[in-house]
């Protein structure tokens, strides 16, 4: 499988995943297909490691039952044979009292034989104050592409307003 390729198959379970295509995400992911996201369980309990493709029609079902909308713009992808890394920026509007969140999401990918085996999400990040920030770099030595990742945690702290802090 090309880098061209593998793009495009993290591009198409992404795109697949906002539209609600659990079919066409399927069709991405390897037969031991692995997620594993790191969130809070406050506000997301239906997420972590999950396992199986089965998964992936269970996922959109969720997203759809708390979510009345789902938007995202892939900011960037990059791949190779092997791995890929996206980031994305997601606007869900909750049923249930329509307040709007907006997350900037880091995701990885594994990939076999032209599938996704393996998906984590790294860097949910729904406030500018603070999160993770993840350093993707693609780079080819010797003819071989390699992606190098690295995170890092920031935070901000501001003081309440009329604080004296």
């Amino acid at each position: 499988m090309s880098n061209q390729q593998s793009e495009q198959c993290v591009r198409t379970f992404i795109d697949a995943f906002y539209a609600g295509d659990a079919a066409r995400m399927e069709q991405c992911c390897d037969d031991a297909f692995t997620s594993l996201v790191y969130a809070p369980v406050e506000v997301f309990p239906h997420l972590g490691l999950k396992q199986g493709k089965a998964w992936v029609a269970k996922a959109i079902q969720i997203q759809q039952e708390r979510y009345s909308s789902r938007r995202h713009i892939i900011d960037f992808v990059v791949a190779n044979e092997t791995h890929g890394a996206a980031f994305v920026q997601a606007t869900l509007t909750k049923r249930s009292d329509q307040r709007i969140i907006r997350l900037n999401i880091g995701e990885f990918f594994t990939l076999r034989s032209g599938r996704i085996a393996e998906h984590r999400v790294g860097g949910l990040v729904a406030a500018p104050q603070f999160g993770f920030v993840d350093h993707v770099v693609m780079q080819q030595r010797g003819g071989v592409d390699e992606l190098h990742h690295r995170r890092e945690f920031t935070m901000v702290v501001t003081p309440a307003p009329g604080s004296t802090r």
